[in-house]
């Protein structure tokens, strides 16, 4: 038996209401409907987030590396799922900057400014992790 939409985004709701810890944790808001490249999949909360690789990330001044961050769902999804926004930011954007934002798996780039160590932090969904940066000449 085929579902329709609305039941089937129902149903999606009322499992994130289940499995969501902190209404901050959960955007339980519709997928777009006749929007093409919509979001349709769910469930909408974030259930974990980490950086790829998930050590401490080495550039040097003036040379930009990339890293990924990633955003999973409750099924242990990382596409493009209905979820809030994956943001980033430099703790300290003297010494090194950020530029990265989306849903799911999320590219960052992060250049070198100045010699030191900075943290970058990502969040999404009430949810976060950080990963150092050190900066060389």
């Amino acid at each position: 038996m085929a579902m329709n939409s609305f039941a089937s985004s129902t149903i999606r709701i009322a499992l994130c209401v289940l499995l969501c810890t902190s209404a901050t944790a959960c955007d339980i808001s519709p997928p777009s409907i006749g929007n093409f490249g919509a979001c349709t999949s769910g469930p909408y909360a974030v259930f974990s987030i980490g950086f790829v690789p998930a050590d401490t990330l080495r550039v040097r001044v003036g040379e930009q590396e990339s890293l990924q961050v990633k955003a999973l769902d409750v099924a242990g999804d990382s596409g493009e799922f209905c979820g809030p926004s994956v943001t980033t930011s430099s703790a300290s954007p003297e010494i090194a900057t950020a530029a990265g934002s989306g849903r799911g798996i999320v590219r960052v780039n992060i250049r070198g400014v100045a010699p030191g160590r900075t943290v970058l932090r990502a969040s999404s969904g009430g949810r976060s992790d950080s990963l150092t940066i050190i900066v060389s000449q």
